[in-house]
């Protein structure tokens, strides 16, 4: 974690007289009213939309966590950039899926996580569209199918047997998802390099330099991303690697005998799940996920935010006090 945001955590508690308050992070009830809530939005949106994507935007480890706001030189303040840029690749790309998908009623939920060195990652489930991009639509001038439209317009490297494929016509189903996610790779890395030019400039920092060098030795194409099909509130085909859970029978020769996949909303709900568990000492903190958990007291952070559509009025008084 950033040194000057902890010392500066630390001088700023000791001074703050301290009072009882409850909190979503120290009150079962108020946890749990969340995963109540959270839940309802996905059973809402799984009964009314068969299809839906996630997609899971991943940015580089290489930015600081939060940037100090100074005033003469004293520290008044923090931008939590890490967050601030892959909230922006998000809002990027929801644009470009809505005008993509524009004749569509698109619905969101978003799941917040963090990794173990407290940089955010964001779970987006998208309800509405099977799938990123509509096969079935012509683009541009030329009305050439997506694939072709969108592999020359942002000058897409493929692979040699994809691209001989491409000019042949002899795609399979498998091809077509391979090349999608090396386009909308393309489409994040130019979203993410539009981003930091911006914040970069504004914060007077070369982060797209950072970025494009990270690249360069790490030989990737853009921002990690995975995306999934769901198929009424099931994983179509493979489901997340992390979302399998496997328990060891104890004998050494047999290897796992019970075997676990969680589902979607599962999923997208376990670490909401795993802090009321926590609240009500049910389960403990390991050491090695603290910041699956702290992350969002640390940060002031959601644990997921999505369509207000998908939760229904309430009838009568409201469950809980707005904030």
């Amino acid at each position: 974690m950033d040194r000057p945001l902890i010392e500066s955590l630390n001088t700023s508690f000791s001074n703050i007289p301290l009072m009882p308050v409850k909190t979503r992070f120290n009150d079962q009830e108020k946890a749990l009213m969340i995963l109540i809530k959270s839940k309802k939005a996905l059973d809402n949106a799984f009964k009314k939309y068969e299809d839906a994507i996630m997609v899971t935007l991943t940015i580089p480890h290489i930015f600081p966590l939060s940037i100090p706001v100074k005033d003469n030189d004293k520290i008044i303040g923090f931008i939590p950039l890490q967050d601030s840029i892959i909230m922006q690749l998000k809002a990027s790309m929801m644009a470009w899926i809505r005008k993509t998908w524009k004749k569509e009623d698109i619905k969101v939920f978003t799941a917040y996580e963090y990794h173990n060195d407290y940089v955010l990652y964001v779970h987006v489930l998208v309800f509405g569209i099977p799938y990123l991009i509509p096969w079935d639509r012509k683009f541009g001038r030329k009305k050439e199918d997506a694939l072709t439209y969108y592999v020359k317009k942002y000058s897409i490297p493929l692979p040699s047997d994809l691209e001989t494929k491409m000019k042949d016509g002899k795609l399979e189903p498998e091809d077509k998802t391979l090349i999608s996610k090396y386009i909308f790779t393309a489409l994040l890395d130019i979203w993410l390099q539009k981003i930091l030019v911006g914040f970069g400039s504004a914060l007077r920092i070369n982060l797209l330099q950072a970025y494009l060098d990270y690249k360069r030795k790490e030989k990737i194409q853009g921002p990690i991303n995975e995306i999934h099909s769901i198929k009424n509130g099931e994983w179509k085909g493979k489901p997340p690697k992390d979302a399998i859970e496997e328990y060891s029978s104890g004998a050494a020769y047999r290897g796992a005998a019970y075997r676990k996949i969680l589902s979607p909303d599962q999923y997208v709900l376990k670490n909401v799940t795993k802090i009321v568990d926590t609240i009500a000492g049910r389960a403990s903190v390991e050491e090695k996920d603290q910041a699956k958990v702290y992350g969002y007291w640390l940060f002031g952070k959601r644990f997921n935010s999505y369509s207000p559509s998908l939760l229904p009025k309430a009838e009568g008084p409201p469950l809980i006090e707005p904030p």
